[in-house]
């Protein structure tokens, strides 16, 4: 049971990766080349990222164990 919501929460993740990553590509694009607005865009992209693989990350470290308990 843990582990299929593990699984319906990744796939989540991934969506809201997907989400934060188009927003920061086109707040990156309407900046205009405003040096503030193009650095906040570089960040949210970068905070999607690493929030996918922490997220990854967790689910390989519940996944390893429940594999070991079994």
């Amino acid at each position: 049971l843990a582990l299929n919501i593990i699984q319906a929460l990744m796939v989540i993740a991934a969506y809201v990766t997907v989400f934060f990553i188009i927003k920061g590509g086109f707040n990156y694009m309407t900046s205009a080349g405003s040096p503030e607005g193009m650095a906040s865009a570089r960040k949210t992209i970068t905070n999607a990222v690493i929030g996918l693989v922490i997220t990854i990350l967790s689910a390989s470290i519940v996944n390893a164990i429940a594999g070991a308990i079994k």
